[in-house]
């Protein structure tokens, strides 16, 4: 099914929109790290992917 062009534009808008919504605790609490001066880069290390050996 084709969908009609406006649609096509809003679907990604709805989808972050209602993305924060969901996760919106989990905004508050990186926006409050980050505007402690915390670093961003500090728990890159924790989420790097280990490939298996």
């Amino acid at each position: 099914m084709v969908k009609p062009a406006g649609q096509i534009f809003i679907e990604p808008i709805e989808m972050l929109t209602t993305g924060a919504i969901d996760h919106a605790a989990e905004l508050d609490a990186l926006t409050a790290k980050q505007a402690s001066g915390a670093c961003a880069a500090e728990d890159a290390p924790a989420q790097t992917h280990k490939p298996k050996t």
